[in-house]
Order: structure tokens, then sequence, then C-alpha cells
């Protein structure tokens, strides 16, 4: 006895399969085959419903012809938004971005800078390096362009362009990352995990940018010889358009390297916009080897070639895994308290705001201290502050002064540091304090970066 399911007659096994009417029964541990190599196989073992891809493609599930879900040697891969109750395991449900500032909201030194011709750090953890623009001059500002989902941006701008281009000229944007902090990920290993870079980025030039991925090996800097080094490039395809790209990259397999260890720099990411044509060229793109003087893969427009030329960039997210999912967003204050171990700038920014208490030391030294909110990256930080010395004012013995020097000498470890500031005709052994003399233009700051 048989029946016919939709044109199909089959035959009753009743060991196996169960077919009457218009169902079709099969029992558990027995399996449907589909296609010539019976590569998709369909099954159930009496507790788990089974699908199995046994062929060399990938199993895909779509809607209206396009994919939606494929399911890959390594992972999952999710075309469009995932609707979830809550994510609670892996580095999806925490923060997986290793870069900090990737969306370019904090800015502790500043929102502008012009006539820029050196290597420098603007946005926070964000360093242009520069080398050898000859008169060329750069701006960078954070500014409110950024595609949906965002609201600032990293903006470069060409503001004197340098007639031809130096041989050895450098213009790229880099993060370096703590060695601490990818410590756990396999990289000079035999087996290394894959790492996806996914950003956003317009310009008003159109065509191949370069960018590169490095590992530093046993605690070089970025930019020795003995750095891994794996370029790449992306295309803007339309003119003065955001857009978004995303690379996978699978880390360095060479077992002879050492990782790097501690706060020092471990891996960093770089964004080319101008090289020279030493610094150009580089032949084995997409694989990983050392850090030579061609240090892009092509010659990124030769950014200072007019005073037209832009480049935007924000959304900036690198992540373990081979699929980028969408950019992990957090609040201004934890981006910020974040940022404040590389960097930490404390305005005063009430026309009388305090700075510190002070002791006397002798008639034109005083002695203060600041304790920080994060513990710094490193001891004995690069100490800077606003330098008019009539917008500042010393309290001592009742008596109102103008300082003189603030912060030479003075010793900062990881949590703290001590704070002297000079004036004159003070009295040794007395007390006081220091504040700002009616303005907000009062600052100190500690450059802890890498």
């Amino acid at each position: 006895m048989g029946a016919t399911v939709r044109g199909i007659t089959l035959g009753r096994y009743s060991d196996s399969v169960d077919a009457k009417d218009d169902e079709v029964t099969l029992l558990d541990n027995k399996k449907i085959y589909l296609g010539t190599g019976n590569d998709l196989q369909l099954s159930h073992d009496g507790s788990n419903s089974i699908i199995n891809d046994n062929g060399t493609g990938t199993l895909k599930l779509q809607s209206g012809g396009s994919d939606k879900l494929e399911v890959l040697s390594t992972g999952v891969k999710i075309t469009g938004d995932v609707q979830a109750t809550s994510l609670n395991d892996g580095s999806i449900s925490g923060d997986r971005n290793f870069l900090l500032n990737g969306e370019c909201l904090i800015a502790q030194r500043g929102t502008q800078f012009t006539a820029q011709s050196a290597a420098a750090y603007h946005l926070d953890r964000w360093k242009t390096h520069a080398f050898n623009v000859d008169s060329g001059r750069y701006q960078v500002d954070q500014i409110a362009d950024a595609p949906d989902g965002f609201k600032k941006s990293l903006k470069y701008s060409c503001t004197t362009a340098n007639g031809s281009q130096n041989t050895n000229e450098q213009l790229y944007v880099q993060q370096q990352i703590e060695a601490q902090n990818i410590n756990w990920l396999k990289y000079f290993h035999a087996s290394p995990d894959t790492v996806t870079l996914s950003f956003h980025v317009k310009s008003n030039n159109t065509g191949t940018f370069g960018a590169a991925l490095k590992l530093t090996d046993n605690n070089s800097a970025e930019n020795s010889g003995d750095t891994r080094n794996y370029e790449f490039q992306y295309t803007i395809s339309s003119a003065d358009t955001w857009e978004k790209k995303t690379i996978s990259i699978t880390l360095d397999s060479d077992t002879s390297q050492a990782k790097s260890t501690g706060a020092n720099v471990g891996m960093a990411v770089q964004f080319w916009l101008s090289a020279g044509t030493n610094r150009d060229g580089v032949t084995s793109l997409l694989t990983w080897g050392g850090n030579g003087n061609a240090t892009s893969g092509v010659d990124n427009k030769t950014f200072f070639s007019s005073t037209a030329n832009n480049f935007f960039i924000t959304g900036i997210q690198l992540e373990v895994g081979p699929v980028g999912t969408s950019y992990h967003h957090k609040t201004y204050e934890e981006e910020l308290a974040k940022c404040y171990r590389y960097y930490y700038r404390l305005e005063l920014d009430d026309p009388y705001a305090y700075l510190t208490n002070i002791g006397v030391n002798s008639a034109t030294i005083s002695y203060g201290g600041v304790i920080f909110p994060v513990k710094l990256r490193a001891v004995n930080a690069t100490f800077t502050h606003h330098s008019t010395y009539s917008d500042w004012q010393l309290y001592e013995s009742g008596t109102a002064r103008t300082p003189s020097d603030i912060g030479s000498g003075s010793r900062t470890g990881k949590q703290s540091s001590e704070l002297r500031i000079d004036s004159t005709s003070m009295t040794a052994g007395s007390g006081g304090w220091v504040r700002a003399n009616n303005n907000t233009n009062c600052w100190v700051a500690w450059d802890a970066e890498i």
C-alpha cells in the first residue's frame, strides 16, 4: 500500500517510513537525502533535529532569494539585523571592540587643529603620523558629519598643497593597542584567530586606498623592522558619500615571533592618506610580512596634491571573529574613562574652579597634587598645562599671588601626580590653594600614550 504526496508516490515501509494520505512520517535515525551526492541530509535522532550539509558548499537560508544565514566552516554569517531578547555569551555580548574612541566622540585636546605638518595626537587615541610633507599642511577636525547611527567623525583636510610629492612622504592615522589587551588572542600560532575590521569612510577622491594591521614582535615599536605587517586595500566608490568597509584578517601564523607583553604596543591599525614612491608599492598584499620602508600598498591619491582633498572616517571597530557585527556603542562617560588611561586633562571650567591645595616649601616653591580618576598606562606621563599664568591664582597666607611656573620638576605615578607650583614671596611652612583667576581657560594634562 502506498500514498501520493504532492505528486510523489511513496511505498509504505513500517520500519522506516509511514506514508498515508498527504503526510510522510520518517522515523528516528532515518534520513532524507537531497542532491546528486546526497549532500544535504535531514534527520531526527530521537532527541535532536539535524540538518547536515555534507557537500563542498555552504548551508544557506534565504528570504526572497537573498541569503540571510550561511553556515560556514568557521561559524555562522548573518546578513541583516539580528533581533533577540538577550545576548549573554561570547564577545558579541560585551565590549567587543579592541579600539577606543572608534566613533570619534572624545576630543580632550580640542576639536580643531590647523596648519599641521608633523606627527601628533588629535582626537583621543588616534595619532596622525606625518613625515616629509615639505610645504604641505593638513587640518584635523572633529566634525558633526557622520553616517546614520553616528554623531561625529574624524576629518582630514589639505590646507596647503606641496606641489611635488617627497619620495619619503608619509601621512597616516593609527591607533596602537596595548599588548595585555590582546594577549588572549591566538597569533604567532599555528592556528591563529581571525579578526574583522569595519569602518565608515568618505572622501572627495574615489579609488583604492591603503590600510594595515600590525603585530609587534617581542615589544618592538610599531614602525620597527621586527614588527609584522599585513597590508590591504579598500575602494571608495562614490565621491563625498559615506561607505562602510569590512575586512576579515587571519592573524599571523609565524611561530618564530614572540608576543609583546604588558602595557607596550601589541597591535596597531593604520589608515593611509598619502605615501611617496619610497613608501608605497607593497607587493605582498593580504599576507603577513616584515615591516619595511614600503609600508603602504598604494599611493593613496597624494593627499597634499590639492587643497580640495579631504578624508573622513568613523565607526571604526576591530573585533575577534570572521564576521563583522554592528558597531558597539558605549556611553560618553564610559568611553571617556577608558581614554583617561592614555591622556587625562583636568579642565577648570568654572571662572574660579579649584585645582589643588598647596604646602609652601620655600619662598618660591610650593607643592600640591592631583589624584587621577583611572590608573594611567605608564609612570612619568608628559605634563602640559595652560601657561598664561595671569589666568591662574595662588592663595597663600591670605594673599593672592600669580604663579610663575606650574609642573616643572613634578613627579608623576600611575595613580597620582605631585604638582610643583612656583611663585614669589611665599612663606615656608604655610599653606593655600590654586584656582582659576576669573576665567575658564585653565587646564592641566598628563599624556601616557603609547
